[in-house]
């Protein structure tokens, strides 16, 4: 019974997480307010999701163009790592 309750969470995760993602980009964003920081992190932290999306929309992407710079690529790599740690905590236990 245990595993069939965290298979059910583990599935419900993902689709909430894939919805978060594909609702993550934004098409229309103006010149005047490029991605920062946060934006970033969160980009980094579905960038799996966002991967998966990418192959079947070619119009998705995975990395924000119009972005702030150094804070924006910051943010993505630390997104990334944090989604990599926990990835790695969570196969060892």
């Amino acid at each position: 019974m245990k595993n069939s309750n965290l298979f059910i969470l583990l599935a419900l995760a993902a689709i909430v997480l894939t919805t978060l993602a594909c609702a993550s980009g934004n098409p229309y964003a103006s010149v005047e307010s490029p991605a920062g920081f946060w934006k970033g992190l969160w980009d980094g932290m579905t960038v799996l999701f966002s991967g998966l999306i990418s192959i079947f929309n070619h119009s998705y992407g995975l990395y924000e163009v119009n972005n702030n710079g150094g804070m924006y690529n910051l943010g993505f790599w630390l997104g990334i790592s944090l989604l990599a740690g926990a990835s790695r905590a969570s196969a060892g236990k």
